[in-house]
């Protein structure tokens, strides 16, 4: 199975890159403006989503991009968020996936552009390479953990930082959880 994880691109290694060609995505070598100047992440391998009217209303510093290229592989998901936090990164949320994914959707099936995080739109094969990614089974890791806290309250929890020790920082929130065991729920019945 092919793990899309929908994070920040790093680093890729030729035979990385050979695997994504098999797949029907076409990676490319970009000597481009980059987004973190620390680890060399470029503005192309990332599609920018959370702006109205992007045609009109690009803006990089609005909005979030995410990693057209899977990334952080072979990791638990500990792990694959302390690798993102220490390099300024961090791993999808939910609601950021679930953005990407329907705007995936869409501009397959009703060609509407996507962007990257330059502002450029995005070459067609990329889209359809995304398309056939996200409809197919796949497995995605997100910002995300759902617990109990003490007093048996459901939370959520969203990695957001790392301690001076190199321990996860959580945003937790209380919700209400219908599901009371393990069960595969649809993205489209859940609510906030």
């Amino acid at each position: 199975m092919f793990y899309m994880a929908p994070i920040y691109k790093i680093e890729m290694t030729e035979k990385e890159a050979e695997g994504l060609v098999k797949r029907g995505l076409n990676p490319v070598k970009y000597e481009s403006e980059i987004i973190s100047s620390n680890v060399g992440i470029v503005k192309h391998d990332y599609i920018k989503l959370g702006i109205k009217n992007i045609e009109k209303n690009f803006d990089e510093n609005k909005g979030f991009n995410i990693a057209i290229i899977p990334t952080e592989q072979n990791k638990n998901w500990e792990r694959q968020n302390v690798s993102l936090l220490e390099k300024g990164l961090y791993m999808s949320n939910p609601k950021e996936f679930m953005e990407f994914h329907n705007s995936v959707i869409d501009a397959y099936k009703n060609q509407k552009p996507l962007f990257d995080a330059a502002g450029n739109e995005v070459r067609r094969k990329v889209v359809e390479g995304l398309y056939r990614n996200l409809t197919s089974d796949e497995w995605t890791n997100l910002n995300m953990r759902f617990e109990k806290n003490n007093n048996g309250i459901w939370t959520t929890k969203e990695a957001i930082d790392l301690d001076k020790n190199k321990k996860i920082i959580y945003d937790t929130n209380e919700i209400e959880v219908p599901v009371s065991e393990d069960a595969y729920v649809s993205p489209k019945v859940l609510t906030k």
